[in-house]
């Protein structure tokens, strides 16, 4: 499970891993938001992303679109009222072989400060 640290300027930022066995699998890029307690992360809210989840089973010589989101940053609530820790993306990944998953962060009115978490569920 993968967490990267990031302070992302504008612009595409990629990020990649290897998915073992060949069982289908549910693959989770976890944002972290700001909030109370995470004040320094995703603090302006005209700063956009753009998530795009891709699968490449030839060594990365093509790649196949699984899912993708768009979101702005500061903090955002939750039904109940209370801040909402992160922007979760999942998808699923087919069963096959040599799997290789990334994730590509499109970033608007950078900086964009967060942690990601990419992994195979």
């Amino acid at each position: 499970m993968p967490t990267f640290p990031i302070t992302l300027p504008s612009g595409s930022h990629t990020f990649t891993i290897n998915v073992p066995g060949v069982a289908a699998r549910t693959i989770r890029a976890r944002l972290a938001r700001m909030t109370a307690t995470a004040p320094a992360m995703w603090t302006n809210p005209l700063t956009a992303i753009r998530v795009v989840v891709e699968v490449s089973t030839d060594g990365g010589a093509t790649w196949t679109f699984i899912a993708g989101l768009t979101a702005i940053g500061g903090v955002h609530l939750l039904k109940d009222g209370t801040e909402s820790p992160a922007t979760i993306l999942f998808c699923r990944l087919q069963a096959g072989s040599n799997r290789t998953v990334r994730c590509v962060v499109s970033v608007a009115n950078g900086p964009f400060v967060s942690n990601l978490t990419l992994e195979a569920l």
